[in-house]
């Protein structure tokens, strides 16, 4: 059998609403369309309804048969997962709460309720010919916009002296870092089933923060960023104050020792601005990120 090699991609879209937004639409497809990928993971999506219009326009859309998409956040964005195999295992992640760390086995929830996942993550399971079976999480942590205390009928408590920001903050790296955990706990799943692991998204952090640490893990099993032997300043996903990588393809092992090609589609990357008052923009602030194994 010949050997096929296996390209994998995320990226987030921004605000994929308007399934009619013919510019934005052209836009996304370009950068699809230059990856190629076999999986592709996807944060943003507003609708299936809009996913279904980005598809149509790659020019393999005959090709992505199967897909999973997640639930929505608030906002009515979410994940979602295109693959040209079949899947042979597909499943919605979703908590209403996620649990943090205690220090004694029986303490109370330290935040209760309070901390939820806020997108669902998509895992699907396919079939690779030479590379075996492979699993994918698309994974959307939240923002480090700063999270303001809230009142009890869920409005929000200003933020006025600099301490409210720090705690603000604070409150922010909590929720990110649950996420985090939970989706470290998907990861081992995964890996006791006997798969390679394929960890793509937006994780709003970069590869040196705890967050993303947590989910890559340590020791001989421990997820390798794709990105890992690419220089400095060809990491860059998105320019949100300053440039960083905060999309990422973390993978098992067995993976990146396959690894033959890394790359960030970010020759156009530029400023958004992020009132939300902003309108909406044909081109995503983030940057495709793609990699191919063999």
């Amino acid at each position: 059998m010949e050997a096929r090699p296996l390209t994998v991609a995320t990226f987030n879209v921004k605000d994929l609403f308007e399934a009619g937004f013919a510019a934005k639409l052209t836009e996304l497809a370009r950068h699809l369309d230059r990856a190629g990928a076999d999986l592709v993971a996807l944060q943003e999506i507003g609708s299936e309804r809009a996913l279904d219009a980005l598809v149509a326009r790659l020019a393999r859309c005959a090709d992505y048969k199967h897909r999973l998409v997640g639930s929505p956040d608030r906002r009515g964005i979410r994940n979602a997962i295109l693959s040209t195999f079949p899947l042979e295992g597909a499943v919605v992640h979703e908590r209403a709460a996620l649990p943090f760390p205690v220090f004694t086995p029986g303490d109370p929830e330290p935040f209760g309720a309070r901390i939820p996942l806020r997108r669902g993550i998509p895992e699907v399971t396919v079939r690779h010919p030479t590379l075996g079976k492979v699993t994918m999480l698309s994974v959307h942590l939240k923002s480090k916009r700063p999270q303001a205390a809230k009142t009890s009928s869920a409005e929000e408590i200003p933020i006025t002296t600099p301490h409210d920001l720090a705690a603000a903050e604070v409150r922010s790296l909590v929720a990110r870092l649950a996420e985090a955990l939970f989706v470290r706990g998907l990861v081992d799943a995964a890996t006791a089933r006997g798969a390679e692991i394929v960890c793509a998204g937006d994780l709003n952090d970069t590869a040196e923060s705890l967050p993303v640490g947590l989910i890559r893990g340590r020791g001989a099993a421990a997820l390798v960023s794709a990105a890992a032997g690419l220089p400095g300043g060809e990491r860059v996903s998105a320019l949100h104050g300053a440039p960083a990588q905060i999309d990422h393809l973390l993978v098992s092992p067995t993976l990146a020792s396959r690894l033959v090609e890394a790359r960030f589609f970010n020759e156009d990357l530029r400023e958004h601005p992020h009132a939300d008052d902003a309108p909406p923009t044909p081109d995503s602030d983030h940057a495709l990120f793609m990699a191919r194994f063999e």
